[in-house]
C-alpha cells in the first residue's frame, strides 16, 4: 500500500514480543537479495525481487524497551561482549552479505527518548546517535516545541538524537482538527535549520477508533471499506499539501508580522521554478492579501 501511494513506510512492532534475531531477520526480509534466506522469501512473497525500501523502524510503542541498545558493543573496543542489542544486530545484518540496506533510522518507542544509561552505551557502542530518534506523541500539536525542549536539554553530552512525531493524538477528525492539523504541519515546515535537520518525520496518529469505540476516538484521516475509501476534513489538508510539494522552504515575512490567526508558510522546488505560498486563517472571518 505504501508503494501504491508512494509513501515512506515505518515499521513499528512490539519489543517484547520480537528478539534482536527477529528484528536482523527483517532487516534481511526487507533488503536480502536471493542469495539470502529471507530476501528468497520475499520474493516468493511478492512475486518479484524488488525490496521493501524500509529504512525507518520502531523498537516498540509507548514503552521503555530495554533491548533497544543492550549489550550493543561489538562495534567498540570491547569485542568480547556478548551482543543482544536490537540495533547491534539489525546493524550488523544490514551490513551482511547479501544484504543491500542503506544506513537505517532507529525509532525509540518512549517520548523522553532514551534515558542517560541507554545513550552512554550507544555512544560507547560507536553507534551513529545522529540515527537514533525520539518518537513524541502528541495531541493535535506541538512536537516542534518537544523536540526543541528534548534537544536542549541532552541526556548526555555528544548524544544528538532526532525526533519524530509518529502520533498527533487529537481524539477528533472535524474542521477544527483541520485547522490544528495544517496550523502543526506549517509549524514543522518554518522549523529553523538547526532544528529541521534533526527531525525525521511527522504523521497523524495510526491510532483510530474501532465499531466498539464509536464517536469516542474518532481521529482518523481516512476511513477504509471494501468499495470505497475516503478522507476526513483532516486527511484533506494533507491532501492538498501533497498536490502540491515544493521541498525547499524560504524564508517569509508578512505585514502586520503580529496578525493573529494567521500562518504562512512558502516553499520551492529543486528548480525553482515553482513557487508555493501556503496561509493559513483561524479567524472566523475573511481576510484579504495582497
Amino acid at each position: 500500500m505504501a508503494e501504491a501511494l508512494d509513501v515512506e513506510a515505518i515499521l513499528t512492532l512490539s519489543q517484547d514480543a520480537n528478539s534482536p534475531s527477529d528484528w536482523a531477520d527483517l532487516v534481511e526480509y526487507c533488503w536480502g537479495d536471493n542469495t539470502t534466506t529471507w530476501g528468497r522469501q520475499r520474493a516468493a512473497d511478492r512475486g518479484h525481487d524488488g525490496f521493501y525500501r524500509v529504512v525507518a523502524f520502531e523498537l516498540g510503542n509507548e514503552q521503555y524497551n530495554p533491548k533497544f541498545v543492550e549489550q550493543a558493543r561489538p562495534y567498540s573496543n570491547k569485542p568480547n561482549v556478548i551482543q543482544s542489542g536490537e540495533i547491534a544486530a539489525m546493524e550488523e545484518r544490514a551490513r551482511s552479505s547479501g544484504v543491500h540496506a542503506p544506513p537505517l533510522w532507529y525509532i525509540v518507542p518512549s517520548n523522553g527518548g532514551l534515558p542517560a544509561a541507554d545513550a552512554l552505551a550507544a555512544l560507547d557502542a560507536g553507534l551513529d546517535t545522529s540515527r537514533i530518534v525520539a518518537d513524541l506523541h502528541v495531541g493535535a500539536g506541538g512536537a516542534i516545541q518537544a523536540a526543541a525542549d528534548l534537544f536542549a536539554n541532552p541526556v548526555v553530552d555528544g548524544f544528538e538524537q532526532g525526533a519524530a512525531c509518529l502520533e498527533t493524538n487529537a481524539g477528533t477528525h472535524d474542521l477544527q482538527r483541520a485547522l490544528d492539523e495544517a496550523a502543526d504541519l506549517l509549524e514543522w515546515m518554518n522549523a529553523p535549520p538547526d532544528l529541521a535537520r534533526r527531525l525525521y518525520a511527522r504523521t497523524a496518529s495510526f491510532c483510530s477508533g474501532t465499531l466498539n469505540n464509536f464517536d469516542a476516538w474518532d481521529q482518523g484521516l481516512s476511513f477504509f471499506m471494501p468499495n470505497m475509501t475516503w478522507l476526513q476534513p483532516p486527511g484533506l489538508v494533507h491532501k492538498g499539501i501533497a498536490s502540491s510539494w515544493a521541498p525547499t522552504t524560504l524564508e517569509l515575512s508578512a505585514e502586520p508580522s503580529d496578525a493573529q490567526g494567521l500562518t504562512f508558510s512558502a516553499q520551492h522546488d529543486d528548480n525553482r521554478k515553482l513557487l508555493i505560498v501556503r496561509m493559513l486563517n483561524r479567524n472566523n472571518a475573511l481576510v484579504s492579501i495582497q
